[in-house]
């Protein structure tokens, strides 16, 4: 176990961009994290004009260090990026406000060159189109889904909650083990607190009412090769939720709890679960406004993530 966990470090130090972006692949990542955080920015109801100076100037420089190193430009998360930005400088010269001093018109002729006008920025829906094809074929419903960031005060009932976690249990776990929890937070002092600490959501935070936390309970693994099945099942766990709790028409948006040990001990403090879960990730959920708008969130293509093995 030991040996295993030394080998985990020195692989996470070398292949993630923990200690440097040196490559291809982590640069797209790196450049679609902050792409995917002003796409949020732009999906808000009530948009701060001039958000996320820092964010565009890093995605800028990201942008221009791919260009230089010679990478595929025809990347599906590098074009998003570009368009993304068009879309944002777009938008303040449709104001009138002045950015410029952060992101030039120069450098917006850069990334309008590799933009493409269908991809990025945000989609708009009404609360019935938007679930209108939650008893659709898999196909469809299941590229209907969309993290929501909007709700209304009015609490989803409980029994929709326990509805969809009802059915995500039906999911697949190793050996059938089922080491996944749920614990539904409604106490906004404890919600404000937890997302206080995650951060994913802190535009819309006043806005949740209900937050799922998941855990999974590293007492149902029992080898070291096993070491890292918790995330994989509460990954499988989380996903079926989602599909659910679409399905019961609850909006609901998946925030991470990749986290250090002090901000784990917070919310275990908070919860008083017990000392074999893990939390896995935090879903804050509730019913969606009439209209609200949604990050496009590009996906890539098929053959970036595809490839038959002879």
């Amino acid at each position: 176990m030991v040996v295993n966990t030394y080998i985990d470090l020195f692989i996470y130090l070398k292949q993630s961009g923990l200690v440097t972006i040196n490559t291809e692949p982590k640069l797209l990542a790196a450049m679609t994290f902050n792409y995917h955080t002003i796409e949020k920015g732009l999906s808000m109801q009530e948009i701060r004009y001039g958000f996320g100076q820092l964010k565009v100037s890093t995605l800028l420089g990201r942008i221009k260090t791919f260009l230089k190193s010679g990478y595929n430009i025809h990347a599906s998360q590098f074009i998003a990026a570009c368009s993304v930005l068009a879309k944002y400088y777009e938008l303040h010269h449709e104001k009138n406000h002045d950015i410029s001093f952060f992101f030039s018109p120069k450098e917006y002729d850069l990334v309008h060159r590799f933009s493409d006008p269908n991809i990025g920025g945000c989609i708009e829906f009404d609360s019935k189109s938007y679930f209108s094809k939650h008893k659709d074929d898999y196909g469809d419903f299941s590229k209907s889904r969309h993290s929501i960031r909007d709700f209304i005060q009015q609490p989803v009932e409980l029994e929709k909650i326990k509805n969809a976690v009802n059915l995500a249990k039906h999911c697949p776990s190793a050996c059938n083990r089922q080491a996944a929890k749920v614990y539904l937070v409604e106490n906004k002092p404890k919600i404000e607190k937890i997302l206080s600490v995650q951060k994913g959501i802190d535009a819309t935070a006043e806005l949740v009412h209900q937050l799922l936390v998941i855990t999974s309970n590293r007492n149902c693994f029992l080898t070291s090769g096993e070491r890292n099945q918790h995330f994989v099942d509460g990954g499988i766990f989380l996903q079926s939720l989602l599909m659910s709790l679409h399905y019961q028409k609850i909006g609901a948006c998946p925030l991470h709890w990749s986290l250090n040990v002090w901000q784990d001990n917070i919310i275990r403090n908070l919860i008083k679960f017990s000392t074999g879960e893990k939390v896995i990730a935090l879903v804050a959920i509730g019913n969606v406004k009439k209209q609200f708008k949604v990050p496009a969130s590009h996906r890539k293509e098929l053959d970036e993530i595809f490839s038959v093995i002879q």
